[in-house]
């Protein structure tokens, strides 16, 4: 099972912040980004997309050269120090994948591709802001012949998103009946969102559920989560801390829930199209 690519608008997001960047070394962009054979001797750029900081999505967009449309990275600046942020990203598409390291400072965006690449420059090419507190431009590196329609132009484009169907198992537990009944918890690894879904699979029948409470203590992990089924009756998963209360065990409602066998997870993986990354 391969990585599900959907592609979205970026005009989804129009009403952020954003400021678009451009490579500024285009000769050495067009040796490491394309294959042209020219490409020692030919100019090319890529862009970034960067929008201000939103905890439910993520901040930052990439597009190669000869390319249409961003990329959706992964992560994005996390940290800052005076007029420095800084922060570290992710291409969950290549094959090999590479952090990119971003740092920010008074306009100009410096980036690494993996651990010891080179530092590539990006100048501003426009911002967008919706409010009247828009950011002064540092005038050594915004190019005046660029304007905000770049960023217009941009917004225009698709964006291929990040993977959904790439998942991370919360719970995977089943009854101790000689047919068992299945309870699947998982969630989007790639999504801020951090959305849990809900999953019950009995006699080869897959239902989903709306969870309507997701507890989660802290101390150590319990979790109590409740939903209701399709005759509108409440149930409550708990999953106890793995941590000092080895009596406790996995129940639905006051039924006891055990572990899945390796072979079984392999097959519900399957059968749910849950595809697990290492």
């Amino acid at each position: 099972m391969e990585k599900e690519q959907i592609f979205g608008k970026l005009s989804e997001f129009e009403g952020r912040s954003v400021t678009l960047f451009r490579s500024s070394d285009q000769h050495n962009t067009s040796v490491y980004f394309t294959n042209d054979e020219n490409k020692r001797t030919s100019k090319s750029f890529f862009e970034i997309l960067h929008f201000q900081y939103d905890f439910r999505y993520n901040e930052l967009f990439i597009r190669f050269p000869n390319t249409d449309h961003f990329i959706e990275l992964r992560g994005g600046s996390s940290s800052s120090r005076g007029n420095m942020n800084n922060g570290i990203a992710e291409n969950v598409w290549e094959d090999h994948k590479r952090l990119i390291s971003i740092f920010e400072h008074d306009g100009d965006m410096f980036i690494r591709f993996g651990e010891y690449g080179d530092f590539n420059f990006l100048k501003i090419v426009g911002r967008y802001c919706n409010t009247d507190d828009i950011f002064k431009y540092n005038e050594s590196s915004y190019d005046s012949n660029l304007n905000l329609n770049e960023i217009e132009n941009a917004l225009k484009k698709d964006y291929l998103k990040l993977p959904m169907n790439v998942r991370e198992i919360s719970y995977m537990s089943k009854t101790t009946d000689f047919i068992p009944t299945y309870y699947i918890v998982d969630y989007p690894k790639y999504n801020f969102s951090y959305n849990q879904r809900l999953r019950k699979i009995e006699n080869n029948v897959i239902k989903e559920y709306n969870i309507d409470s997701f507890q989660r203590y802290k101390d150590g992990g319990t979790t109590r989560i409740k939903f209701s089924d399709e005759n509108n009756i409440e149930h409550v998963l708990f999953y106890p801390t793995r941590l000092g209360k080895k009596e406790d065990v996995d129940l639905i409602d006051d039924k006891q829930l055990v572990a899945v066998t390796d072979d079984e997870k392999v097959k519900i993986c399957e059968l749910l199209e849950i595809l697990l990354e290492k």
